[in-house]
């Protein structure tokens, strides 16, 4: 099956779910994504999952190589008081990869999401929908209110699920090397305040799916003690290499972030010279 030249692209989506939909069909069909992936990504494709701006950014497509990066960012209690180091952090962040952007020319979709369980607060709240790293405004600490208790199995499945219709997006349109890459920052293990929407197993079924395929990579940023979550994470399904601990400072997590952003160049590079790198080194530099 082909799928469309990037001159073709969609301009204007009026219905996002089923275009959505329709991409990831057109995706697995393709082989960018397994058969129980995609169907896991469409039963739960919602308004979270499915990004606003899908239609305007896929209308904007410079290259048929985007890369496709979230940033899931834990905002439960045991946070508060560390605001301004994790906003400065992540600006630092965005600044790092508009500085790849500028050296290697790799086109960077960037979303960053916050998480925390509270009345009347989503447990997963979008701060920036996928937008052009470089047009993306930096985040000031109004955006980021630690409160709450810790929904890190919610956030990570919605994460995995929105990149990966994300980058199954841009494939359909066109795109043929798209890379995904799914950071989630937090401190602790997964503790939601009532009954969990999806299970444990359920997430460790599809990112084992994801695992499989090169283009996908998925990384857990632990802050503080890593008793505190590589126990979890590994039972997620998240690679060893994949998970690192850093201090609660500005210059553990910007060393993070760095590390990231610096395996991404690598497998930016490796991508565009038609090599494969393995999906379980993100940390590894």
């Amino acid at each position: 099956m082909s799928t469309p030249t990037m001159n073709n692209m969609v301009n204007n989506i009026p219905d996002p779910v089923s275009n959505v939909a329709s991409s990831i069909q057109a995706a697995a069909n393709a082989g960018h994504l397994t058969p129980i992936s995609s169907q896991t990504i469409l039963n739960n494709l919602n308004a979270t999952t499915v990004p606003a701006s899908i239609g305007d950014q896929i209308s904007k497509m410079e290259t048929d190589i985007p890369i496709v990066l979230e940033l899931q960012i834990d905002e439960s209690g045991s946070l508060e008081g560390y605001e301004s180091v994790i906003v400065d952090a992540i600006n630092d962040t965005i600044d790092d990869f508009v500085r790849m952007r500028a050296k290697t020319g790799q086109e960077i979709y960037l979303r960053i999401t916050v998480f925390s369980q509270r009345n009347g607060v989503p447990n997963v709240r979008v701060l920036q929908d996928y937008i052009h790293v470089q047009d993306c405004p930096k985040l000031t600490v109004a955006d980021y209110r630690p409160n709450g208790m810790t929904p890190l199995n919610e956030a990570m499945y919605d994460g995995a699920t929105a990149t990966s219709a994300f980058g199954a997006t841009l494939f359909a349109n066109g795109a043929t090397g798209v890379q995904e890459v799914v950071i989630i920052l937090s401190d602790g293990l997964d503790n939601p305040s009532g009954k969990p929407v999806r299970s444990l197993s359920e997430f460790r079924r599809l990112l084992l799916e994801l695992n499989t395929k090169p283009h996908f990579t998925f990384g857990f940023v632990g802050i503080g003690d890593e008793a505190n979550f590589r126990a979890f994470a590994l039972s997620a399904g998240v690679p060893d290499g994949n998970i690192v601990t850093v201090d609660k400072t500005k210059s553990g997590l910007t060393k993070a972030f760095k590390l990231i952003s610096s395996s991404m160049g690598s497998k930016s590079h490796s991508i565009q010279t038609g090599q494969t790198q393995s999906n379980q080194t993100l940390f590894v530099v």
